[in-house]
């Protein structure tokens, strides 16, 4: 299965088990998806109980870095005011079965020892089931996860000090530092070996 993830938190699900359903995540403020047909109907709404996180000042100053112009070629870095509040829902994947699974912006952060993500997962009719924790070599502030077809997932570090340095972010701006090197790991779910799931 394939997902798009634009920045404005639309996520596409190309698959035909679920006939190119649109995922959206539109009101950053509230944990709210809702589910379309390919011509806009809309089919249903997906919501839960959820309290925002506010933002660490780290967060706020990593978020300033990426908005950059480039104008006449040059780089301008515009005054930013950044959201108190991260998104409610920082990403979504559905897998072959119509299962959503769902990283709010509580599922990276303060995770146990060895756990990058926890999602919340959905059934296939947007009924809440249960939570699940990705057990990988990863770090949730600057890798990604991607879920593929035939319950792989693909682990891809440097994605966000990556992003950064498209942009002229200050990621590796210092004389002699070395660029942010990219990995893409792909895993098996579920191995034992490499990525563990721990249910909540």
């Amino acid at each position: 299965m394939f997902v798009f993830a634009f920045t404005t938190l639309f996520f596409v699900a190309l698959h035909e088990t679920i006939g190119g359903k649109v995922y959206a995540a539109v009101e950053r403020d509230r944990y709210k998806v809702h589910v379309y047909d390919p011509d806009g109907t809309l089919i249903r709404v997906i919501e839960k109980d959820y309290e925002p996180r506010k933002r660490t000042a780290e967060e706020k100053d990593r978020v300033a870095e990426g908005v950059v112009m480039i104008i006449n070629g040059e780089r301008v870095m515009p005054d930013a005011q950044i959201e108190e509040n991260a998104p409610c829902i920082s990403g979504m994947w559905v897998t072959d079965d119509g299962t959503l699974w769902v990283r709010s912006s509580h599922g990276g952060q303060d995770q146990p020892d060895g756990i990058m993500i926890t999602y919340d997962l959905f059934d296939a009719s947007g009924h809440y089931q249960k939570q699940v924790s990705l057990a990988c070599d990863g770090d949730a502030k600057e890798d990604a996860l991607y879920f593929l077809a035939d319950g792989k997932i693909a682990l891809a570090r440097g994605v966000f000090s990556s992003w950064l340095g498209m942009f002229g972010g200050s990621q590796g701006e210092d004389e002699g530092d070395e660029p942010p090197e990219m990995e893409v790991i792909l895993y098996q779910m579920p191995s034992q070996r490499n990525i563990g799931i721990q249910f909540h």
